[in-house]
């Protein structure tokens, strides 16, 4: 009877210990799942958040977003769609995006941007796009595809969409205005030439004026030979000649559809000094270009002559006020695609505090009378923008015939094989 109670007490004790470590295993089970509870519900909180967070950005940001579905229709268009377009949400949910199309994308841009998006691959361009109301509107996009959670199917699609059409308004407005600029200075340019074709002319034209009258009296007094004849024809050839020659330089100058050619840039510095010569001889400008080195450039040589001839005459109106009158121009390699072409003047240079000025469109010391202001800003447009080089003007000291001067030095440089935009 005592090892029958004694093995019961011991069963009881054993199945004490089991029921005690099943409670124990509970418990813990019961707090492992509070905490998987407590952390689940602290994820969806934060996800939520998050999620929050992300839809207000995107229905607060100026950037226009749109989702479709699979079959492009639309289930998310955020409050910058609205603004920009003109149409609410729920005009266009269910629509196909062509709703806001201009027509005026080609049916092989849609072709292209479809190819793109249903490969996987993100797709950027630009749309032209019609508001509600019809106003035509350009949109710099990109369209996401988005694939489920195995990666394989694509569910949706993504666009993000900038509207430019306010920048593209002012590049438009500007690039009038530089038109406008440049035709101006086109137009002062061709005065200033002119009075050089007035100059060239006025020495031949009055050399055949003499050699006729002297002809004619001569014939009047019977004192007219063969040679003397023959002498005076050769003259008034030559001055013809001459004429003529001056004449295709201004023509070419102004001529408007020339192709793109090489051309020397010694060359181009000799017609453009050619063209203001007589003009720079009578106010007793010298003109230095000892130290030139050629060199081969590929663009529209009346751009580049334009463009020096107009730094000639702002320094010929600075050097007729001064006692030394001297123009030193210089061109070096400045490496395999660049070449440098300088002109110093000895006019005494620019004040520093007009320098960071004088490229500026109107902007002249001198009496409206004298000027439009126009010459160095053309320069500056022909160099940077069209030859795609730089321009730019610094004070220096030179020396010419072991004399010291001092003045101002333009240097521009310039691409030996310019891709030139005329801004046709």
């Amino acid at each position: 009877l005592i090892s029958f109670v004694e093995c019961s007490a011991f069963r009881v004790n054993e199945n004490l210990e089991q029921l005690r470590f099943v409670n124990i295993l509970l418990v813990f089970l019961l707090l492992f799942s509070l905490f998987v509870i407590v952390y689940e519900a602290y994820n969806f909180r934060k996800n939520r958040q998050e999620l929050n967070r992300f839809r207000k950005a995107v229905e607060n940001s100026d950037n226009i977003v749109m989702i479709t579905d699979v079959n492009q229709k639309i289930k998310y268009v955020n409050q910058a769609f609205v603004e920009a377009t003109g149409y609410t949400a729920e005009e266009v949910f269910g629509k196909n995006p062509g709703v806001i199309q201009s027509g005026q994308n080609s049916a092989t841009f849609y072709k292209k941007l479809n190819q793109t998006i249903y490969s996987g691959q993100k797709w950027s361009g630009t749309f032209i796009n019609r508001t509600k109301d019809g106003k035509k509107q350009y949109e710099k996009a990109t369209i996401t595809p988005i694939f489920d959670e195995d990666g394989q199917t694509i569910i949706e699609f993504v666009g993000l969409k900038v509207d430019i059409t306010k920048d593209l308004d002012a590049q438009n407005s500007l690039r009038e205005q530089e038109k406008k600029y440049f035709n101006q200075a086109k137009m002062a340019s061709m005065g200033e030439l002119l009075c050089n074709i007035a100059h060239h002319w006025r020495q031949p034209l009055s050399l055949i004026s003499t050699v006729a009258t002297s002809v004619e009296l001569q014939q009047e007094m019977n004192m007219l030979t063969e040679e003397k004849l023959a002498k005076g024809m050769q003259d008034i050839n030559k001055s013809v000649q001459h004429l003529s020659t001056t004449i295709e330089d201004f023509a070419n100058f102004f001529q408007t559809d020339k192709v793109k050619e090489y051309f020397s840039i010694k060359n181009i510095i000799e017609r453009a000094i050619n063209i203001v010569n007589m003009d720079f001889i009578n106010n007793g400008i010298k003109i230095d270009i000892s130290d030139i080195e050629d060199a081969k450039i590929y663009g529209y040589d009346s751009e580049l002559i334009q463009a020096i001839l107009n730094i000639l005459t702002n320094a010929k109106d600075i050097l007729v006020l001064s006692e030394a009158r001297i123009i030193k121009i210089e061109t070096k390699d400045i490496g395999a695609e660049m070449i440098e072409l300088t002109v110093s003047d000895s006019g005494g240079g620019v004040p520093e505090e007009i320098m960071k000025n004088i490229f500026e469109p109107y902007f002249t010391t001198k009496h409206k009378s004298q000027g439009t202001g126009m010459g160095l800003y053309s320069s500056y447009n022909i160099v940077v923008n069209r030859l795609e080089g730089d321009l730019c003007v610094k004070n220096i000291e030179f020396m010419y015939q072991e004399k010291r001067y001092f003045g101002a030095k333009f240097i521009l440089k310039i691409p030996k094989d310019s891709t030139i935009n005329t801004g046709q």
